[in-house]
């Protein structure tokens, strides 16, 4: 049983994605859609991910995943995206949840590389 309608799930999908990927028809976008994995663990990727990349720029050299987890640990950005996480999802639908906006308000002080 899906925990959310396909259409909330898809345009939660399609907000993640949106810089990214423009296309109609997204065979990643469709199985996840089906398959429904937790919008925490994707957004927490999404964020992950974000921070990868803007470490990546100031470092002027392609930083790993296992680089940028330990990164987020030490900064203590899991504790805070939970924190804002459970604020959100009382809040606001999961297709209303803006990740910009998250990972500004998880990832606002200086960083320890």
């Amino acid at each position: 049983m899906l925990k959310y309608p396909k259409k909330t799930y898809r345009n939660f999908l399609n907000n993640l994605c949106k810089d990214y990927n423009n296309c109609s028809v997204c065979m990643i976008k469709e199985y996840l859609t089906r398959e429904q994995p937790s919008v925490r663990m994707l957004l927490q990727t999404k964020c992950i991910e974000i921070l990868r990349l803007q470490l990546t720029k100031k470092a002027e050299k392609e930083l790993s995943w296992d680089d940028v987890m330990i990164v987020w640990i030490k900064n203590e950005y899991a504790i805070k995206f939970r924190q804002e996480y459970q604020k959100l999802e009382n809040i606001v639908g999961i297709d209303k949840i803006d990740i910009k906006k998250l990972y500004n308000t998880i990832v606002k002080e200086k960083l320890w590389i």
